[in-house]
């Protein structure tokens, strides 16, 4: 299908350069890691497979966007090339979901797991716990609503099967990105205090507490995609949904590459085996 609309045109060139970011980042993490001799931890692994999930959000989207007509008005789809791209694009809406819920879930438990191995302090312990438990639900929970989303499952790009029936997609969308955006303000604002009473220069403890407030960027994308999924219409979602992509997609690069900032600083100190005497 064509790529004539600028929606088109930006949720296309978002996704790759934001792969080819977030690749970088996540390699340049694990290169630092090796570097300084630092085993892998529960956070690496964790941010790993939200890139591997991001990366198939890529690629979905570029399937969405040349085979099911994302950016195109359904009218127009269907008077040019049949049903056959409406059902693409449902396809690729659906699979969308599934692949961004994970990437969500892991990126935040990865945040986690560093604030456990940084401050491994009794009270901060027992909030990475609670907020780890309740994050990987809710995971699991948006992941199979989003499955069952429809009945049948296939009723979702079908609309040909009779006795099928969806959901409102749209209070689902917006009440699952809803929860995602209050873990995002608990999680980046829970380690604040004891940024704060950290023995650092003062200097250093600005420049950490400002490294962290990084994530809130996430968080003014996410409100803004709110207002959007509240403005989406089902009937021509090839068209509406467009923008809602573009942000939530936006949203997962800003999370899995802020998640890496505070690994990248051994890459400029020289590593233990340089510094030893010959």
């Amino acid at each position: 299908l064509p790529i004539t609309t600028a929606g088109q045109i930006i949720l296309l060139v978002i996704s790759t350069l934001g792969v080819c970011l977030t690749l970088s980042v996540v390699s340049l993490r694990f290169v630092a890691r090796y570097k300084h001799r630092r085993r892998w931890d529960y956070s690496d692994i964790c941010i790993g497979l939200a890139e591997v999930f991001l990366i198939l959000v890529g690629v979905d989207i570029w399937v969405a966007v040349t085979k099911g007509g994302a950016g195109l008005h359904a009218v127009d789809i269907t008077a040019k090339y049949g049903q056959e791209p409406i059902k693409i694009f449902g396809m690729t809406l659906w699979a969308y979901q599934l692949f961004l819920q994970p990437l969500w879930c892991l990126s935040k438990l990865s945040v986690l797991a560093l604030y456990a191995s940084l401050m491994p302090f009794r009270e901060m312990l027992l909030a990475v716990k609670t907020l780890a438990v309740f994050t990987g639900l809710w995971c699991l929970g948006g992941f199979f609503s989003a499955v069952f989303l429809c009945s049948p499952i296939a009723f979702g790009w079908d609309r040909s099967i009779a006795g099928g029936h969806c959901v409102q997609m749209n209070a689902f969308y917006f009440s699952n990105a809803l929860i995602n955006l209050v873990l995002d303000v608990i999680i980046l604002t829970i380690p604040m205090p004891y940024f704060y009473k950290m023995r650092l220069p003062l200097r250093r403890k600005v420049l950490v507490m400002g490294l962290f407030s990084l994530g809130f960027i996430t968080v003014g994308v996410a409100i803004a995609r709110q207002i959007i999924i509240l403005k989406m219409d089902p009937e021509d979602g090839t068209y509406t949904v467009i923008y809602a992509a573009c942000l939530a997609t936006v949203e997962a690069i800003a999370t899995i590459t802020v998640a890496c900032l505070p690994f990248l600083k051994p890459l400029f100190r020289p590593s233990p085996s340089s510094t030893r005497p010959t």
